[in-house]
């Protein structure tokens, strides 16, 4: 359980770290010009680390059946949280996820980085979404990844 508890905690440092460290970064340095993509990862990064505390929380203390085979997944779960993020930035630009249709450029903005939290925080869910969505756009079928074989 600590290095799980260890790892996550360093995520959530550098994180919001490097969220904090961007703000301060001259113009024309390349973190400034991913902009969006590079802020949504992060905050997707973050919701992960969120999640991952929740869940850490939950089953020690709330369940107290801790098991150490879900250590693979408390350390990749924020990496893909950051991916996550990065996606949902992707999707939200190219107009394959919709937001409210009339709003100010702060808000939208604000809502983007909303959606990459919640991308993060709760993958899973998200990845649905977004298949259902690329499916009634593209008429693309679903994975199976979340199918258990027999």
């Amino acid at each position: 359980m600590k290095p799980a508890i260890s790892f996550v905690l360093v995520c959530l440092v550098v994180f919001v770290g490097l969220l904090i460290h961007r703000s301060g970064v001259d113009a024309s340095h390349w973190l400034v010009r991913c902009g969006d993509f590079y802020l949504c990862a992060l905050v997707g990064g973050i919701g992960g680390c969120v999640y991952c505390l929740r869940g850490i929380y939950r089953t020690k203390c709330v369940l107290n059946n801790w098991d150490d085979r879900w250590l693979t997944w408390y350390i990749l779960r924020p990496i893909v949280s950051l991916l996550t993020g990065a996606v949902a930035c992707l999707f939200l630009k190219a107009g394959l996820l919709l937001l409210e249709s009339k709003q100010s450029a702060e808000s939208s903005g604000l809502a983007m980085y909303a959606i990459a939290f919640i991308a993060g925080y709760n993958v899973d869910n998200f990845m649905k979404r977004l298949e259902e969505s690329i499916r009634s756009l593209c008429g693309v079928d679903p994975t199976r990844g979340g199918v258990d074989k027999p």
